[in-house]
């Protein structure tokens, strides 16, 4: 069920949201989760899988309430006309990944509500159906996002019933879908291969860790995959510019050395455990299937969960003359000595360790100009952050390697 008609209007629903890309990149993450149909809001894009109600224009469902509501912490749970329910559920301004949900039966909404977390939470509800819930008029709602048909996303249903009109067009569209990788490759071509020099002739590029690019990738990492899951509490949640365990990597091996996002979780004690592993199965199964194409692990033991997310390229090349450790030392204390409740500095020179009871969206405006310095651990504590850093270390690579794991600058 991916359509639902609430007072007369038919709006698109079970949508996937991500963060908002360019159209070349909207056209990638669609192709990659097999979706159809997308439709973009601010700052995210929802992601539709082929449904024959599908059509283009047609209202998406969870922006309009996204636009209408105030709170940035809410549900939403609304009846069909004709049976069903809609499910949407936005936290610090953000449609979740996993909060657009449509179901066939109220019941069923119902038991997904139960088993949600509803600390803290604003609820909305059609009459009736929740108790303490506030109404919303879901007539006057403002239509601020329709779905666009993705760009070749492939034949329909409805496509190949019409097709079968006329012969000629059929074998139009037989072909079509025969050179579909030809005609991607034309429109969004891949980049030009790297030619490699002659062994041991090969340039060396002196890579370094943008740390403003880290933190932006933690904060959309944990905006994708919010770690606040019922009945769980996170025991860990931190992102480093280079993972290292080894425990996880022997399941995983590509994701050493890639800057990764890791959480860790335990059962709340004395909580029904089958309930509440069914519950985290189910998120991480549901990222892992809109994540698609890789750099996604995760896996459920018993009473404890964990996951590792990895993130977007944060190598850069080095650039400028490097601070001397007691320059930047003075350089790390004026810039974070007023905001930041400790500051440590090891002994000989090596990591700084800085604590910070600021978002990160904050935190990351500190590093801008922030010469010399790079930022290789984030880790959450309370509710403040935990920052690990050093002057740079860069660290020389192959100039074909380093085209593949940079940061690209817009």
């Amino acid at each position: 069920m991916s359509v639902i008609e609430i007072d007369g209007i038919a709006w698109a629903a079970g949508l996937d949201w991500l963060p908002r890309a360019n159209a070349a990149q909207t056209a990638y993450e669609a192709r990659r989760g097999k979706s159809e149909w997308y439709a973009h809001h601010g700052d995210q894009t929802g992601y539709a899988r082929g449904s024959e109600r599908y059509a283009a224009g047609m209202p998406v469902l969870a922006a309009a309430l996204h636009e209408a509501i105030p709170e940035d912490r809410w549900m939403v749970l609304l009846i069909g006309d004709f049976g069903g329910c809609a499910l949407v559920q936005v936290n610090d301004g953000v449609i979740l990944s996993d909060g657009d949900r449509v179901f066939e039966k109220l019941e069923d909404g119902r038991r997904a509500l139960d088993g949600l977390d509803k600390a803290g939470w604003a609820f909305y509800a059609s009459a009736g159906v929740l108790e303490g819930a506030k109404s919303i008029d879901v007539k006057g709602l403002e239509r601020v996002a329709g779905l666009k048909a993705v760009p070749l996303a492939g034949v329909t249903k409805r496509t190949a019933v019409g097709a079968a009109a006329g012969l000629s067009l059929a074998a139009a569209v037989v072909a079509i879908w025969v050179m579909r990788s030809d005609i991607i490759r034309w429109v969004f071509p891949p980049p030009d291969p790297i030619a490699l020099p002659e062994k041991g002739k090969e340039p060396r590029i002196a890579a370094v860790i943008d740390s403003g690019a880290f933190i932006q990738g933690c904060r959309e990492a944990m905006r994708r995959y919010t770690p606040g899951i019922p009945g769980w509490n996170v025991a860990n949640l931190e992102c480093t510019a280079k993972f290292a365990e080894r425990a996880l990597i022997a399941i995983r091996p590509a994701l050493k050395d890639r800057p990764a996002m890791i959480v860790k979780w335990r059962m709340n004690g004395g909580e029904e455990e089958s309930l509440h592993r069914s519950v985290v199965e189910r998120h991480l199964s549901a990222w892992k299937r809109t994540r698609g194409g890789g750099g996604f692990e995760a896996q459920v033991d018993g009473a404890r969960a964990w996951m590792v997310v990895e993130l977007p390229p944060v190598a850069v090349e080095a650039a400028g003359s490097m601070p001397s450790r007691l320059a930047m030392r003075g350089l790390v204390d004026r810039r974070f000595g007023l905001r930041a409740s400790k500051i440590e500095h090891s002994d000989k020179g090596g990591t700084i360790r800085i604590v910070m009871e600021e978002p990160l969206s904050e935190i990351r405006g500190l590093f801008e100009g922030l010469n010399g310095f790079e930022l290789t651990r984030l880790a959450r504590a309370g509710d403040g952050w935990v920052l690990e850093g050093r002057r740079e270390k860069p660290v020389k690579i192959r100039e074909s390697a380093f085209a593949a794991v940079r940061r690209f600058i817009e």
